[in-house]
């Protein structure tokens, strides 16, 4: 009998023992992380035909964050947004984005190790206008920003995500005009994170 109940408790403890790394996660901690992606300004190129424009670039982001649970994170975030240029003959422009931003981020596992992201939140964000004829100055602006991906937990401490997210209506203006533009700015990405356990 006493035969039985070790072999029983020596089974458990290997089942548990084999269990992923990711099933013990304290799911109550903070992590932090940073990606590259590229951004494209939706609405970068409007008023230049007729020329040339370059919409999309290298985007960059730092963050942290505190994982409440399995399913819901608040983060804080800086992202490089890349910047548009444009060219009309010898004329020339380029606007830069950046944003500081705040959201929720809610996670809903499909597997032990991967989940499903969901984004919403508000960023602060600049864009900055400059040109070779005169044009320029800088907008601040605050508005939503959202976003979907996925995320692959290593180990309990490592993870990568891939994500889709949306600066909405990021603002320029240019100082010697009083001329506003405004565009959605899309960020596709990839980002690692740490947690902290």
């Amino acid at each position: 009998m006493k035969t039985k109940a070790v072999i029983a408790v020596l089974g458990l403890a290997g089942a548990a023992l084999a269990l992923p790394a990711v099933a013990q996660v304290n799911w109550s901690s903070a992590y932090i992380g940073g990606g590259l992606g590229q951004s494209k300004a939706k609405d970068g190129c409007t008023g230049f035909s007729g020329g040339s424009c370059d919409d999309s670039d290298t985007a960059f982001k730092i963050f942290g964050g505190y994982q409440f649970n399995r399913y819901i994170a608040a983060e804080i975030g800086y992202t490089d947004l890349g910047k548009t240029k444009a060219s009309v003959g010898a004329q020339s422009l380029e606007v830069k984005a950046s944003a500081w931003e705040l959201s929720a981020v809610g996670s809903y596992p499909v597997m032990d190790q991967l989940s499903i992201l969901g984004r919403l939140g508000a960023y602060y964000g600049e864009g900055k206008l400059s040109s070779n004829f005169g044009a320029g100055g800088n907008k601040k602006t605050t508005n939503v920003t959202f976003g979907l991906g996925v995320q692959y937990d290593f180990t309990k401490n490592f993870g990568v995500r891939g994500e889709w997210q949306r600066y909405s209506k990021i603002k320029t203006r240019d100082d010697t005009t009083g001329i506003e533009g405004e565009s959605d700015v899309d960020v596709f990405g990839a980002s690692v994170l740490y947690r902290f356990q």
